[in-house]
């Protein structure tokens, strides 16, 4: 999910720093001593009581709503997973609020190296209902809203716990991409508003994984589909309960069209109506590049492995050589295993950890590829690549037992490396014991 700013965010004169968003739309909230004092007195009606006492004056009327809007994947990669919000709206009032908990400061202190360490914190923003939707509009994306069936104290309560979080010490969180993000935490405001009589059928949340649930959204996409296979971890393998799946907005809209909840001893829907604001015929893409990359990955395996046999055939060549092409391919597998053990152990990127392609990315090829490039080498490399050749030989023939999915393109490189690392072994050792008896 990536970043993007917006022109309809109002009023942008307001804010004193730029805002950006992943995955799901920036907006940035109105701001002001005016606002700030209306948000305290918000949060201090709160604070006393649970809902509106009887006869006292309420913050919304009985012509408000409160709707989740979604908004439907777009073409760009930071576009792929969609958007949502929650909108309030009360003509009588004059309210008209979207919130959005997906926005961040692009100009805060060590913005990359926070964002790369997972220590950046994401903040609760608002705009409003007519810009959002009209800014989608522009961009061709679709927009959805489901109208919840809320009773007017439900609305109250659910509205003061919106400004709640809004507030300047409340509305920044610690962004997790399946766990906490702008789309669970809608799910959470609304059970936190009406508590165990809201219920989510679990039925009709699909049994898959978080990892084949990312796959369909990035069909099109295989080189993201294969950078996420590569670096996220055994958590994405798990099956995801019908909760979990809510951190993908059309799976929140899904999960609330399904919901019910009880309401003096009657059960009934949580959505009251499901409207289209904005929609077009979106047209499917062509499939037919899908899988190239994987072809091409199978073809140099295949290649590769006819060419390393022919050569233990033929013998090691006579004298020193450099093998540039044997370098290439090591150190570009030694700097993946770089990241992925920098996601793994110097990051709070708990869906990186304990990944098993640590198996075969081991960041100890950057050595071994300098080394290639020597003319003397020690007996120690030519053990180091035999070791290598029995790992990942071990590696592909338990590949179908282990808990984490490999990606198609990643099996046929598991077995280049293995090819090349039995040439290796077998063509450094003699030149080894030259050198060890001369």
């Amino acid at each position: 999910m990536t970043a993007t700013n917006f022109a309809f965010l109002i009023p942008a004169a307001a804010w004193p720093r730029r805002v950006r968003h992943f995955g799901t739309e920036a907006e940035i909230a109105l701001s002001g001593s005016t606002a700030l004092l209306l948000r305290c007195c918000l949060f201090c009606c709160l604070a006393l009581a649970e809902g509106p006492a009887a006869g006292a004056e309420t913050l919304l009327s009985s012509q408000a709503n409160i709707s989740l809007l979604t908004v439907m994947p777009g073409d760009e990669l930071y576009a792929v997973f969609g958007h949502s919000a929650l909108a309030v709206q009360d003509p009588a009032r004059n309210i008209d609020r979207v919130y959005n908990f997906g926005t961040f400061d692009f100009d805060q202190p060590g913005f990359y190296t926070k964002f790369v360490r997972r220590e950046l914190d994401y903040m609760l923003s608002v705009s409003t209902k007519a810009g959002m939707v009209n800014h989608y509009r522009r961009v061709g994306r679709p927009v959805i809203e489901q109208v919840l069936n809320l009773s007017a104290e439900e609305k109250e309560k659910l509205y003061l716990l919106l400004e709640e979080n809004y507030l300047p010490e409340n509305r920044s969180y610690r962004y997790d991409f399946f766990f906490d993000n702008c789309s669970t935490r809608l799910r959470d405001v609304l059970e936190r508003t009406l508590g165990s009589r809201l219920s989510f059928d679990p039925s009709v949340a699909p049994a898959k994984s978080f990892r084949e649930i990312l796959d369909q959204h990035v069909i099109e996409r295989p080189f993201i589909d294969m950078g996420f296979d590569v670096t996220l971890g055994l958590t994405t393998d798990r099956m995801m309960t019908h909760r979990e799946i809510m951190f993908l907005p059309i799976y929140l809209m899904e999960g609330f069209d399904h919901a019910s909840m009880v309401t003096a001893g009657d059960t009934i829907p949580l959505v009251l109506h499901k409207e289209r604001l904005f929609w077009y015929a979106q047209e499917p893409s062509a499939p037919a590049d899908r899988d190239l990359h994987v072809w091409i990955a199978w073809l140099l395996a295949a290649l590769l492995t006819f060419v390393s046999i022919r050569q233990i055939r033929m013998g090691p060549p006579e004298g020193e050589r450099r093998r540039i092409l044997d370098a290439i391919l090591f150190a570009f597998i030694g700097l993946l295993g770089a990241l992925v053990f920098f996601l793994w152990f110097a990051t709070e990127h708990s869906v990186a950890h304990h990944n098993l392609n640590i198996l075969w990315t081991w960041p100890s090829h950057l050595l071994a590829s300098i080394v290639l490039l020597r003319k003397k080498r020690s007996l120690f490399w030519s053990r180091y690549f035999l070791c290598c050749a029995v790992t990942m030989l071990l590696l592909l023939a338990a590949l179908p037992l282990l808990p984490q999915n490999f990606h198609a393109a990643s099996v046929a490189v598991i077995l280049i490396l293995a090819a090349r690392s039995v040439w290796l072994a077998y063509a450094l050792r003699p030149v080894e014991r030259e050198l060890r008896f001369a």
